[in-house]
């Protein structure tokens, strides 16, 4: 099974969740928990709206092994076990505070 993910909200931590617990192979784009989710082999992340990108990418997970397929799909699968809310609020209260002093080191700049 592949499953494939455009840039839209819909590409949610939720929906990837539901097909890696089918083991499908995942291509999404940049956008939501995809990145974070499918860093390490969990997936594909493919270019926005960049249908060459798909294709080759549906093309290089074709021409996996049966041996790669399994691995990548316990990647996933573990991945998907270990994630929780706690670690996702932790993310984003760092990605928070982060922007915070970003802006706070820009705006002392001007």
């Amino acid at each position: 099974m592949l499953g494939c993910f455009s840039a839209e909200p819909k590409a949610s931590a939720c929906q990837l969740s539901k097909r890696w617990l089918l083991l499908a192979k995942i291509l999404g784009t940049p956008a939501g928990a995809a990145p974070e989710l499918l860093a390490g082999l969990g997936g594909i992340l493919v270019k926005p709206k960049d249908p060459e990108d798909m294709a080759k990418a549906i093309e290089q997970i074709c021409q996996l092994s049966d041996a790669e397929l399994r691995a990548m799909s316990k990647t996933a699968f573990e991945k998907v076990i270990n994630y929780n809310w706690e670690d996702a609020s932790n993310l984003l209260e760092a990605g928070l505070y982060a922007a915070v002093e970003r802006q706070a080191q820009l705006t002392n700049k001007a």
